[in-house]
């Protein structure tokens, strides 16, 4: 167990040394939440031209010729009686009800694919400065990282991406149903089984997405495909399974515990400036 502290503290440590020598890695995240708004204002822009794209059916009806009387009871019989009107219809056309699951699917698999894009162009940078004989003079890591996505690496992202949507919107389907199967009791039974399979397919979803980030790394570090590139990192966690397991625990307790001083020492200072603030008034 000493040992796997050691480890996790020197990882960290380079990690720390990582982000002081690219510190523009940290607003990765933030071009990603950039993309993923434009991306939802477009969705959203398709969304409302579907919802409003009704196909317009005009039928002539008739009535029957009857002496009408004005509708502000002025007593005047209408001189041009009403014999026919127009009824018309806003129905949706047929394609226009496939593609809301077109529309669906696109949502998922192109938010999946922009976090995917981070993914990568992070391991692109990182392995780089790694792997570096001189680290001060890096040029720019990720320039160079988001190149090579473009180039290189966009049918590797859009795959993996493409089987995390494979499972997480069946899943997504499965648990909207369940939601609504629970004001029915005769549906008890129908509700646990897709329950069982909802949790089926969350296990599943992590495991793929635990996979694809490291099978992101392989591809930036061995140049290969997706599919050799996640065999390659199923192998190597495979064969590290305790040692990996007991580095994700240390250092998931480590992050936990950073998280929680983070936390008391600003509810520490808010409370001192609110008694403060208090004093002084």
């Amino acid at each position: 167990m000493r040992s796997h502290v050691k480890f996790v503290v020197a990882l960290f440590h380079e990690t720390a040394s990582c982000i002081r020598s690219m510190p523009l890695i940290l607003i990765q995240p933030l071009w990603t939440l950039l993309a993923l708004i434009g991306f939802l204002t477009l969705w959203l822009f398709i969304l409302m031209a579907l919802a409003t794209s009704d196909h317009q059916s005009r039928d002539q009806r008739m009535l029957h010729t009857t002496t009408d009387k004005d509708l502000l009871s002025v007593g005047t019989e209408l001189k041009n009686k009403l014999t026919s009107f127009t009824l018309i219809r806003y129905r949706d056309s047929s394609w226009i009800q496939f593609m809301w699951w077109y529309l669906l699917i696109a949502f998922v698999w192109i938010a999946e694919f922009l976090c995917s894009c981070q993914q990568m162009v992070i391991a692109g940078a990182v392995s780089s400065w790694y792997f570096s004989r001189d680290r001060d003079n890096l040029g720019f890591p990720i320039l160079n990282a988001t190149r090579d996505l473009v180039c290189c690496h966009l049918g590797s992202v859009a795959l993996g991406s493409f089987l995390i949507t494979a499972v997480k919107l069946p899943r997504l389907i499965i648990q909207q149903t369940t939601a609504r199967l629970r004001q029915f009791e005769e549906y008890r039974l129908a509700r646990t089984a897709l329950q069982a399979c909802g949790c089926c397919l969350w296990v599943v979803e992590k495991f793929l997405n635990y996979l694809t980030r490291n099978a992101y790394t392989m591809v930036v570090l061995k140049r290969t495909n997706f599919c050799v590139s996640a065999r390659l990192a199923f192998q190597t966690l495979f064969s590290n399974t305790i040692r990996v397991a007991a580095i994700n625990s240390i250092g998931d307790f480590i992050l936990l515990l950073g998280k929680l001083i983070v936390a008391s020492l600003t509810a520490i200072v808010g409370v001192i400036l609110i008694r403060v603030s208090i004093m002084t008034l």
